[in-house]
């Protein structure tokens, strides 16, 4: 027996009974929109247990066998990504190790996004909160090491659901931008913009003042070498 959590949405017709894993599977442009919306309905099924074989166990099937089977693929994919945790794990902790070795302070240093977050809370609904912009946040890393930060997240969202993979030791440094029209209370971020046209305004003038400092240093360079 295998014991894993999957739980898997699919949509239902109830004039009819036809069953889908994707509502545009089940959706008719040529109904009117309202009727159709009403008309498909979305579920959920949970799956705790599976045969050593890797078929749904009986104890948590669906009545319906395309929810089963797509139950059993969720799983096989899960199995295999599981089979990778040990050389994923070691790879990541490199990476991790390169990441935070490279410098983050100096005046020379040009951060690049490489993941993008915007609030989902549901203070946006409420009557003060509808007036806001969500809050963005951006994830950055020196340039220097992009490569290594965007091949260390694929890793870590690979294994998302992987019990086994430890997300601590592969932690990194990061540079956190906070992007809001509204004080939220959260001052966790490194740097706050009202607004994107303000960040790439800011981000336009420390990337002029980065190519300055590059060249000065250059000529200084260049100057010591021809003493």
């Amino acid at each position: 027996m295998i014991k894993r959590n999957i739980e898997i949405e699919y949509h239902i017709r109830q004039s009819t009974g036809e069953v889908a894993l994707t509502f545009m599977d089940l959706y008719n442009p040529n109904n009117n929109q309202s009727d159709e919306c009403f008309d498909i309905d979305t579920r959920h099924h949970k799956f705790d247990a599976f045969k050593n074989n890797g078929k749904v166990s009986k104890t948590c099937a669906s009545k319906y066998e395309i929810v089963n089977r797509a139950a059993e693929k969720a799983l096989k994919t899960q199995l295999e990504i599981e089979k990778d945790c040990e050389k994923d794990q070691k790879r990541a902790n490199q990476l991790s190790e390169i990441i935070n070795n490279a410098d983050f302070t100096s005046d020379t240093v040009e951060f690049v996004t490489i993941k993008e977050k915007t609030s989902h809370s549901r203070w946006y609904k409420s009557f003060e909160g509808e007036l806001h912009e969500p809050s963005s946040y951006l994830t950055q890393v020196p340039k220097s090491v992009e490569k290594e930060a965007r091949e260390l997240q694929e890793i870590r969202r690979k294994h998302q659901k992987d019990s086994k993979f430890n997300f601590f030791m592969c932690d990194y440094k990061k540079h956190i931008v906070k992007i809001a029209d509204h004080d939220n209370g959260d001052y966790s971020a490194d740097e706050f913009y009202s607004s994107f046209e303000e960040f790439k305004k800011a981000t336009l003038e420390k990337q002029k003042k980065i190519k300055r400092l590059k060249q000065a240093k250059i000529k200084r360079f260049r100057g010591l070498n021809l003493e």
